[in-house]
């Protein structure tokens, strides 16, 4: 039976039968349109909108022309799903790209035991999207800082291996790295090798430094050490530049000013 304020037209029994069965959770304009079988731009795609929205149905999302869609089981309210407004805009700018890192990545892979507020998402630098500024962390980076990501509930979410290559280079938000059971000792457990050193290959000698300093704190000191670049003479660190705080490693001839897994 429908809730109270939310019944169904005659008219849109249809559309709504379909939209549950499609099991989206954000459609758009087009989709609304292909179930009513008429284009894009037709009357009826506007006011089946209207109408659905004003029945509780479908929910506006920042991103132009998407919407929630609130199946019958949720009843009238929205999912509090958090990443709606990520799959929006996925949704509507087919150019955008994006992923899920750090520790949110690491709390949708059960590598960390609370979601992150607010939730980080990685974006090309040469974009920008207003609505997820507001709805998460943005980290903007260079197009070609965006790899190693898989879907998971619709979203791309970067893979254990990628998320030790984020704390290695975004230190500053990876959280408290001094934490000896920071969510980056699961995940030097689970990490593929191979797929690492895939990962680390076309990256220079800093960031295999700092990967491998990382790996070797957080438990796995024969793959750490092994990552250490070789006839490397230059110097990296991890942490804000303090040289009375800072110690050297000199296997990966890194300055470690914050304690890494000291605590």
């Amino acid at each position: 039976s429908q809730q109270v304020g939310r019944r169904v037209p005659p008219s849109l029994a249809d559309l709504v039968a379909q939209l549950e069965i499609s099991r989206l959770d954000v459609v758009s304009r087009r989709d609304v349109a292909q179930a009513l079988g008429v284009p894009e731009s037709a009357p009826e795609v506007r006011r089946a909108i209207e109408k659905l929205r004003q029945l509780g149905w479908l929910r506006s999302l920042p991103a132009g022309g998407t919407y929630e869609f609130i199946p019958a089981a949720s009843g009238p309210y929205s999912s509090g799903d958090p990443w709606i407004d990520l799959r929006a805009g996925l949704r509507a700018s087919s150019g955008l790209r994006a992923q899920v890192g750090l520790s949110s990545a690491a709390f949708m892979r059960g590598l960390a035991a609370r979601r992150p507020d607010p939730e980080t998402v990685f974006v090309a630098r040469d974009v920008r999207v207003p609505t997820l500024e507001r709805a998460y962390r943005l980290i903007h980076v260079l197009p070609k800082r965006l790899f190693g990501a898989e879907d998971l509930n619709g979203v791309p979410v970067s893979t254990v291996e990628r998320l030790i290559i984020e704390a290695a280079l975004w230190w500053k938000h990876a959280g408290d790295l001094r934490a000896s059971d920071h969510w980056l000792a699961e995940a030097v457990k689970a990490v593929d090798e191979t797929r690492l050193r895939s990962m680390l290959a076309p990256m220079g000698p800093t960031t295999s430094a700092r990967v491998g300093y990382l790996v070797a704190r957080f438990g796995r000191p024969e793959l750490g050490n092994s990552l250490a670049p070789s006839n490397w003479s230059g110097v990296v660190r991890i942490g804000p530049p303090d040289p009375e705080k800072a110690t050297f490693h000199a296997r990966w001839r890194l300055y470690d000013s914050i304690g890494v897994a000291s605590r």
